[in-house]
């Protein structure tokens, strides 16, 4: 998760710091490589994303740019050789780029990229590639030059906040925020898994209402500052409150004197035998869905994979945020 998530390189750290700070805190800071099999099913992912993006690059060259890409991009002064001229030369041209920069391919480069990096800087012009919004994840060291800090998992494993700051060099005014964020990423996931498998109440959740542990904590503290209903204290907010609560109930009383009197003209009879019609359809629709779901059951239930997954992201959520209550507690 930490390779996936709350993302922070560290900065190139001297000897002197590695061996008087690092050595004595129980912060490993340097994220340690991601395992084998995880590793594998990512760099699957990376070349799927990369294939697919190619393709769409190369496509939009060939239906959309019919213009030669030979022109300097500051002065726009055109550059380049006829193939005419090169052939009666003795010279063998390389068939030209259609995806990538003609001026970076003069280094020997073709239309093969390594990853979305290399295709996102040297593709031609009037291609715009945004690499912060493609769903790619580098992997150190393959990818990157800087290892990952390992601050969430460190975290994870000590719980000290001034561990953090000393050793993994994040800053104490931020410590609460990036922490935060990735209690809020967990509860996404577990709310996103719940919703998939109609487990429980949580399906029921609007991804609005998801918040990490330190906004839920800070609401509950300033509920607890909030006085009762019967203190007699009054804010703008309990004034409001009970205008507002005085208007439904006369509005609650109005439509039940309405409703009262326009009942007492109906046809009673009428009105039961069509108020039992209703209540058989909907029984009969619901006895049809819930039919329909024990036919069309989902693949998750044929085994306890993604069940065993959700368990899992649970208990990380839990002994996470439990640490993570710590801090103000």
């Amino acid at each position: 998760m930490a390779h996936l998530f709350g993302r922070h390189y560290c900065r190139q750290a001297d000897q002197e710091f590695v061996e008087q700070v690092i050595k004595r805190s129980p912060s490993i800071v340097f994220l340690p490589a991601m395992p084998e099999r995880a590793a594998a099913l990512l760099r699957k992912h990376n070349d799927s994303t990369l294939s697919i993006y190619k393709a769409y690059v190369g496509t939009f060259v060939e239906q959309h740019l019919k213009e030669t890409d030979d022109a300097l991009p500051l002065t726009q002064m055109k550059v380049g050789n006829s193939s005419s001229t090169g052939a009666s030369r003795g010279l063998q041209l390389r068939s030209p780029t259609t995806v990538r920069s003609p001026f970076v391919a003069l280094s020997g480069h073709d239309d093969d990229f390594e990853s979305i990096h290399d295709l996102c800087t040297t593709t031609r012009s009037g291609v715009f590639l945004e690499e912060a919004v493609i769903p790619y994840v580098g992997l150190y060291p393959e990818e990157s030059t800087m290892p990952l800090n390992a601050y969430l998992y460190d975290f994870f494993n000590h719980g000290s906040v001034d561990a953090l700051v000393t050793a993994n060099r994040v800053r104490r005014g931020d410590v609460w925020f990036v922490l935060n964020d990735f209690s809020m990423v967990l509860a996404t996931i577990v709310t996103s898994l719940s919703n998939f498998m109609h487990l429980s109440s949580e399906s029921d959740l609007d991804f609005t209402d998801v918040r990490g542990e330190g906004e839920d904590a800070e609401e509950r503290q300033e509920d607890k500052l909030l006085p009762p209903e019967d203190s007699g204290y009054e804010t703008a907010s309990t004034t409001s409150l009970a205008h507002r609560n005085d208007a439904e109930k006369k509005t609650l009383a109005v439509q039940s004197k309405k409703k009262k009197k326009v009942a007492d003209s109906w046809d009673a009879d009428a009105d039961e035998e069509e108020l039992e019609e209703e209540i058989e359809a909907k029984r009969e629709k619901k006895a049809a869905e819930v039919a329909k779901q024990k036919m069309e059951k989902p693949a998750w239930e044929e085994g306890t994979g993604l069940l065993n997954v959700l368990k899992a992201f649970k208990e990380l959520k839990e002994e996470f945020d439990t640490k993570f209550r710590a801090m103000w507690a």
